[in-house]
């Protein structure tokens, strides 16, 4: 099944709904927390380096990585070549398949604390890519096994938006803040393929298919008329890549986060993030049909079943091109409900989040407990664990830096599995990686362990 569809699938997979890096909300100093909670500051302002002051990528779903990729004599190579055994394969996956996969590039960042040192504001600029893919068992079987199937509602899709955000946290009295953050967006490019029905049928020397599905895409080149007949393998050709430049659409969301110190080794949290949506307009929009039925010899059958299912060729499936309507896309809101037990004058601390993802029609619910040391007032360490969904579990690291003259933050939680080939972990379905660098500008704020002798006085 090869091109288009196939290539939408993979890069949804591979470069990805927002991405945040839960195990950030309790490393204190990081100006990465404040993306889960817009009432959390850093210990000083900083100007974030362009790129590299923030990159995330951010894989969740119910697929374990080891059932679509593996290792092959040193390889890696997908799971339908010969090496794993279908058994293999299915007993990794559920009846509903999905993987939702996100990343976000800090483009450009500054922050800085107003002069009580204790109100704190922000702006930055991002781009984030969204990548989402849903399927049944059954394509698993076919694609594996080549066995005749009936294959209903596979889903791929993918968006790219920026966003130009600005965060403001307040004090509204001793040991309670507020934060906020509003952010404008700009839609680039958007696509989403579905396939409703796929019927496939094998006699001994030929296959037989009927489908019927449709391709939406947003940011599409204006010379793809309505009423155009088009086949599959020419879809990428009429992609507006100057869309990935100029907006296609609009839209904003909010954040809101609040946190309580009801004592000084005791704080409780609650935020609400990517509470928005992206508008797309019609003008450069487009809804591509097709209902085919396929009669072909152009396969290797043995037995009843074919040979190498993921060679059949598709590309020249018919599509008739309707006029897109406006679509307004949900960003991916996450809840996040949180308290910070602190010890030894806070260098040490205990951390439980709750945090639940919400993609579309379908939310992802995890617990992560950490452990979080502060042993110097410019070093953050944590150890995290995550219960995802009582179906899988993570072990994370972060480690922050910001000893006066620059911001270094790194967290991931694909260290201590095992795995396949690359730091891809074999019985996964989630993995984060989080990267920054930026330059600490502006005062020192006065609500950190970074000054906890000036802390305790303005409390």
């Amino acid at each position: 099944m090869k091109k288009p569809l196939l290539v939408l699938a993979f890069a949804a997979m591979y470069v990805g709904a927002c991405a945040q890096s839960s195990v950030a909300y309790f490393v204190e100093g990081s100006t990465f927390r404040t993306q889960l909670n817009p009432a959390f500051a850093p210990h000083k302002g900083y100007l974030n380096i362009p790129v590299l002051g923030g990159v995330q990528v951010d894989i969740n779903g119910n697929i374990p990585f080891g059932a679509l990729l593996f290792d092959n004599d040193g390889k890696l190579s997908a799971f339908t070549e010969n090496g794993v055994s279908i058994d293999e394969v299915l007993s990794k996956v559920s009846a509903r398949n999905d993987l939702s996969v996100g990343s976000r590039i800090n483009i450009f960042g500054i922050g800085s604390y107003t002069r009580n040192a204790r109100n704190f504001w922000s702006v930055d600029l991002a781009m984030n890519l969204a990548g989402e893919v849903n399927a049944p068992r059954e394509l698993f079987t076919f694609l594996k096994a080549g066995q005749a199937t009936d294959i209903r509602d596979v889903h791929v899709s993918m968006q790219s938006y920026a966003d130009l955000s600005f965060a403001y946290s307040l004090r509204l009295c001793p040991g309670l803040y507020f934060g906020a953050r509003i952010r404008a967006i700009a839609g680039m490019l958007g696509a989403s393929a579905d396939i409703e029905r796929l019927d496939i049928s094998i006699g001994s020397d030929r296959w037989y298919a009927d489908m019927t599905g449709s391709i939406e895409m947003n940011g599409i080149d204006g010379d793809l008329l309505t009423g155009d007949r088009i086949s599959l393998d020419e879809v990428t050709d009429y992609i507006d890549v100057a869309s990935m430049l100029k907006p296609s659409g609009y839209g904003g969301a909010i954040d809101l986060g609040i946190t309580y110190d009801p004592t000084h080794w005791l704080q409780l949290s609650a935020s609400v993030t990517d509470l928005g949506f992206v508008k797309y307009g019609g003008k450069n929009s487009r809804r591509l049909v097709f209902e085919e039925h396929i009669d072909s010899d152009m396969i290797d059958i043995e037995n009843g079943v074919i040979i190498n299912p993921e060679d059949i060729d598709l590309n020249n499936i018919g599509l008739t091109v309707e006029q897109g309507e406006a679509a307004t896309r949900r960003l991916t809101t996450a809840v996040n409900i949180g308290a910070d037990f602190e010890f030894l004058d806070r260098m040490l601390g205990l951390g439980l989040l709750y945090n639940t993802k919400i993609y579309g029609n379908k939310s992802y619910h995890t617990l992560i407990g950490s452990v979080n040391a502060h042993p110097l007032d410019w070093l953050g360490v944590t150890v995290a664990y995550s219960m995802i969904d009582n179906k899988a579990s993570a072990l994370s690291f972060a480690l922050n830096l910001c000893p006066g003259w620059i911001n270094f933050y790194l967290s991931t939680d694909v260290l201590t599995s095992k795995h396949i080939r690359y730091m891809i972990p074999r019985n996964g379905t989630r993995a984060n990686i989080t990267f920054g660098i930026g330059i600490p500008i502006g005062r020192w704020g006065a609500r950190g362990s970074a000054m906890n002798i000036l802390h305790r006085r303005i409390r």
